[in-house]
């Protein structure tokens, strides 16, 4: 043994041996970390830090050893267990050969084991089938007893097993015997002591067919049980079909009975479904049909509402009773295979539409119908409508196909009509409707006219006026009119069940409608003034209220019209829908040539009727006569203004005082226009006053033009007070047609210097004056006859100012222009 101290002499030598290579990289590592005297005065920081690192090390290492060395023991240890296996395997594989040595003689053994278990099995089979034969008479008595009980399953249990026992005997007899010359014969045999089977078959599917299946909704309701044995019976032939398919496949043993498309009851009885779902359907239209076809539609339109309701009803609820009854006593791929239909509730549904579908094009088809009775057709109008809403919105909707509980995907249903019938239907729809409109407003322009021409009188004998209402005189034109168009209008732009293009198109007719109307009724206005003034009728001054009476009542009318009926039919419009920019303008721009067209009667009524009648008491009774130059020479002679104020008085009094201010205004201007039209006729067309154009001397001229002018502006200032009070607030005195003959009077009245000054006036205030009607005028004075008198208006004209805007005054008036 080395002494302790010499070891650790030996160890602290090598430790300190600096050629070492670990000497020299403690020695790099000790100078990285000692390089500035910080870093010495923090050496026993330092020294711990490595320590700590070096303990650290010292742990992860014996960690990994510890790691592998578990490994190893691990390995072993399955190394060990694989060897156990291994001597196992060995054993087993030993006697499993030493087994195997004893299989050998099982080659000899295996044939005489199979045919005896075949001949075991076809012993017993004989058996079974001797006892049915025994038993076959007694069978076929029980199964016809069966059917007739309603005992189905029983029937068709008992026939299985018949038909199982006939098909035993016949394979086995075509296995053994099937190249014998009697086999045929034998065959024959067989199928002749079963034949009964066959019939009972035929008996039981016919029984199914006509007496269960037309009733599988109430079975399905009242005895689920016997539907679903119904369903079990047609789903056990089915079964029975395909192994007799494939044992024909296999063996080549046909199954004739079966296989000729005798026994397809799975077909038969979807067809049958289909024929029953068509004479239920068939059953709820039979009513509405005859409803149509006896023609009682016309007054009993309420009947066709109810009877579509009662075809939703009825199939909705057959609807439910398959859905929660019929489809649960049948396989839910009943229809899979033979219509394709996956879900059988889906064939149902789809085999309802279809029906539906058909009948629907029907009714529509006889709805649509042309019908040339008035009545009929307006009638028709009412069933198209609720057709279009029964097809368009019912059939669809949550109260029918779409209801939530009948879970029908409605987006794989296909549209119960056509788009081109709808079309047809809209089409038709929207004519008579447009018919109706017309309709109704002739209706109300007839019953008008007929009142205003065949006036009714009360037991005095006066004659009844058009009621006053809020102080103004009306007719019952514009109710009826509100209620011929505006609500017609109303019952299709607020119905949801008619389309937006249907309900711009009407509404588009119906302001027309107004249009045309306002054509014939100004016609008809014109027609009844021209008869009663032919007539002579004006003479009788109760006929003459009377027809003022009706003329205040229609010019009210045809502002209320204007400003009411057509307004609110332009707002109902506008708002019926989302309409697009262009349409809103089309609607807006149809409204205002609609109230223009109404005013305008109302002003024709005004300006040209009333005055008509204002003029025959005027002008053609005494305004010509008090126009004469006799009668202005005369001091005591009657004033025309006193006449003419005193008549326009009574008429906006008497007459006019039930009429609106802004058509009263319209009869005044119109009045004092014609009078200074008259005025200024006198002196423009030649031999007036009853000789020559001029007067006849300096004092008569005189004496004319003074009372012509005092007269003129009485009358000026007569007309101002009374449009004054008309408007409610004051008007210029310095305007107005009477003013023209205000200045031509001063023409008369002033010498010949000063003449050209105030024609030249005349010219600037009245820029459309012509000169021939100057010249007229001012040849009235005896100084300016001839080439004088038209070098004096050129001279005027040459005075007023160029560039002088026009605007139409008295002297544009016809009767002045001519």
């Amino acid at each position: 043994m080395v002494p302790m101290s010499k070891h650790r002499q030996s160890v602290s030598g090598a430790a300190l041996d600096s050629e070492s290579e670990v000497f020299k990289r403690a020695l790099e590592q000790v100078k990285s970390v000692l390089q500035t005297e910080e870093d010495l005065n923090n050496l026993r920081e330092k020294k711990k830090t490595q320590l700590s690192r070096k303990a650290n090390v010292d742990t992860r290492l014996r960690t990994a050893i510890k790691s592998q060395l578990d490994g190893i023991k691990t390995g072993l240890t399955q190394l060990d267990a694989a060897v156990n296996d291994i001597q196992k395997v060995r054993e087993h594989m030993s006697e499993v050969s030493a087994a195997y040595k004893h299989l050998n003689s099982m080659n000899v053994m295996l044939p005489n084991l199979v045919d005896t278990a075949a001949e075991h099995s076809q012993l017993l089979a004989a058996k079974e089938n001797f006892a049915y034969i025994v038993q076959v008479p007694e069978k076929v008595a029980n199964i016809a007893e069966f059917i007739e009980q309603g005992k189905l399953i029983y029937a068709h249990s008992y026939l299985a097993g018949l038909e199982n026992c006939r098909d035993d005997l016949l394979v086995e007899l075509f296995r053994q015997s099937k190249s014998a010359p009697d086999y045929d014969h034998n065959v024959q045999i067989i199928r002749h002591f079963f034949s009964d089977v066959e019939k009972l078959f035929f008996k039981l599917h016919r029984k199914i067919m006509e007496d269960y299946l037309p009733r599988f909704l109430e079975l399905a309701n009242t005895n689920p049980a016997e539907l679903t044995n119904i369903a079990r019976i047609i789903w056990r032939e089915e079964a029975k079909n395909k192994l007799c398919r494939e044992v024909k496949e296999k063996e080549g043993i046909d199954s004739p009975d079966r296989l000729n498309g005798n026994r397809e009851w799975r077909d038969d009885c979807l067809k049958r479904f289909d024929e029953i779902i068509s004479q239920r359907i068939e059953k709820y239209f039979s009513e509405l049909m005859k409803f149509l076809e006896r023609g009682e539609f016309y007054n009993k339109t309420d009947v066709f509402g109810i009877e579509v309701q009662k075809i939703k009803l009825q199939v909705v609820q057959d609807l439910k009773t398959i859905k929660f009854h019929v489809v649960k006593c049948f396989p839910p791929d009943f229809a899979k295979e033979v219509w394709n239909y996956p879900d059988l509730y889906d064939f149902f549904v789809n085999l309802i539409h279809r029906k539906m579908k058909e009948w629907t094009f029907k009714v529509c088809h006889e709805v649509s119908e042309p019908k040339f009775n008035e009545q009929e057709r307006f009638a028709q109008k009412t069933l198209i409508l609720q057709m279009l809403y029964f097809v368009r919105f019912q059939y669809m909707g949550t109260e029918f196909m779409g209801l939530p509980e009948l879970e029908i995907d409605v987006s794989k249903v296909s549209d119960i009509l056509d788009q081109g019938e709808i079309d047809t239907m809209e089409t038709q729809f929207q004519e008579i409707t447009e018919e109706s409109l017309m309709k109704y407003s002739e209706n109300c322009l007839e019953t008008e006219v007929r009142t205003w021409r065949n006036p009714k009188q009360d037991n005095s004998g006066n004659y009844i006026m058009p009621k006053v209402v809020g102080g103004l005189r009306y007719t019952q034109l514009h109710i009826d009119l509100f209620q011929a168009i505006n609500t017609t209008f109303e019952s299709v732009a607020f119905d949801k069940k008619i389309p937006a293009n249907i309900t711009y198109n009407v509404g588009i007719s119906a302001l027309e409608y107004y249009n045309s109307f306002g054509d014939n009724y100004e016609a008809e206005l014109r027609r009844f003034y021209e008869d009663w003034k032919n007539a002579r009728e004006f003479s009788d001054s109760d006929k003459t209220a009377y027809f003022l009476a009706v003329m205040v009542a229609n010019i009210n009318c045809c502002a209320s019209i204007a400003e009411n009926n057509v307004e609110k039919l332009s707002k109902k419009f506008l708002t019926s829908g989302d309409w697009m920019d262009d349409q809103k303008e089309r609607i807006q721009n149809l409204t205002q040539k609609v109230k223009r067209r109404f005013i305008m009667i109302a002003a024709v009524c005004a300006k040209e009727l009333v005055y008509g009648n204002f003029s025959f008491w005027t002008k053609e009774a005494y305004l010509d006569n008090l126009m004469s130059r006799d009668v202005w020479l005369v001091d005591e002679a009657e004033p025309l203004c006193e006449s003419i104020s005193m008549t326009v008085t009574d008429f906006l009094e008497n007459d006019l005082n039930t009429l609106q201010p802004a058509y009263a205004e319209l009869f005044v201007n119109t009045c004092q226009t014609e009078i200074a039209v008259a005025y200024l006729k006198k002196l423009m067309v030649k031999r007036t006053f009853g000789g020559a154009l001029s007067a006849a001397n300096f004092e008569d001229r005189q004496k004319i033009a003074y009372k012509m002018k005092k007269e003129a502006d009485t009358l000026h200032k007569y007309f101002i007070d009374k449009l004054e009070t008309l408007k409610g607030c004051a008007i210029s005195h310095s305007e107005g047609p009477l003013q023209a003959v205000v200045s031509t009077a001063d023409i008369y009245l002033t010498n010949k210097d000063m003449m050209i000054v105030i024609l030249g006036a005349l010219c600037k205030n009245y820029p459309d004056a012509t000169p021939t009607q100057l010249e007229r005028l001012i040849g009235f004075h005896e100084e300016f006859r001839g080439e004088a008198g038209r070098n004096g208006v050129k001279s005027a004209f040459a005075s007023v100012p160029k560039g002088q805007a026009s605007r139409s005054t008295v002297f544009s008036h016809p009767e002045l222009r001519v």
